[in-house]
């Protein structure tokens, strides 16, 4: 059963107001008005909904089941646009991002360039830098929302979300493995390796695979703190790198660069985590955004 919204308003002031001339100067509106809705009303329920007398209308008993109905209708109306108006807020709003190379290459961008799309006039600004800086960053609320590798724990940091991403092997699509499902490090002996520098996860994993002998014949040819620079290495066919597919998505899906991941124990993984700062309310913004980026996420995790 479908109701006009206007009968409700008329209704629900008439029994507070318990009459309906003095619901008719509350709303600015003429008492006939009110009276032909409720007349509506009570012809669409088939019952009486007021008793009527000299001194005003009271509620009959079906009345106030209805009063009832109309109090909760109006209470999730109430809800309803409160949501609304702070959508319709966010069209001012700005957010801080911090995030690690890769992920500011192909992940967030394609999380905000959508976001951004719908709600045109919030601005951002994105900070890419390293983990410890983003983790501290985050910690003093100097960014609304951290995107990093494997953040040292934090006691003003939360992990919003986290996921594992596989580490893997990075070539040209006419290298010998290219071809492979997945690789051992000991497939790499020989390869000239890229590899990040030591302020990097994948770095201090690998690192603390040398001690192991499978391991002590792998060449590293360059060493770089920048991804960009690495991934061009490996286009100029310099040699192969060790990092996840974050920030390659792109080229991967091109066919330009192939992705093996790494079975090894202890090197096969690296985590992906969302970071806020403790007990620190988020503007609507930014809580909006880190949503999207948690679905986001969860698509990117293996």
């Amino acid at each position: 059963m479908h109701f006009h919204w206007n009968a409700l308003v008329y209704f629900r002031e008439s029994a507070q107001k318990k009459s309906m001339r003095k619901a008719a100067e509350s709303l600015d509106i003429t008492p006939s008005a009110v009276h032909r809705q409720i007349l509506k009303l009570e012809e669409q329920m088939k019952c009486q909904l007021f008793e009527r007398s000299a001194e005003g209308v009271s509620l009959t008993a079906a009345g106030e089941t209805f009063y009832r109905y109309v109090q909760q209708t109006h209470h999730g109306l109430e809800r309803m646009l409160s949501e609304i108006e702070d959508l319709r807020g966010i069209r001012r709003g700005h957010i801080n991002i911090a995030c690690e190379e890769g992920l500011g290459k192909d992940f967030l961008p394609r999380i905000v360039a959508p976001f951004s799309e719908q709600y045109p006039g919030v601005s951002f600004s994105v900070k890419v830098t390293d983990m410890p800086t983003i983790t501290e960053g985050t910690a003093k609320g100097d960014y609304d929302i951290g995107l990093a590798f494997d953040p040292t724990p934090h006691p003003q940091v939360q992990r919003r979300k986290q996921v594992s991403v596989s580490v893997g092997a990075v070539m040209l699509p006419t290298h010998r493995l290219a071809k492979k499902k997945t690789v051992r490090l000991a497939d790499l002996v020989g390869e000239p390796l890229i590899v990040p520098d030591a302020g990097y996860a994948i770095r201090q994993m690998l690192d603390r695979k040398f001690i192991n002998e499978s391991s002590k014949h792998l060449t590293m040819r360059v060493e770089s703190n920048s991804f960009e620079t690495i991934n061009s290495l490996v286009k100029m066919g310099m040699g192969t790198a060790l990092r996840t597919r974050v920030g390659i998505m792109d080229e991967i899906e091109r066919g330009v660069l192939v992705f093996v991941p790494l079975t090894d124990p202890g090197m096969h993984t690296d985590n992906v985590a969302i970071c806020i700062k403790r007990r620190r309310p988020l503007p609507v913004a930014a809580s909006i955004l880190i949503e999207r980026l948690v679905s986001g996420l969860a698509v990117l995790g293996d």
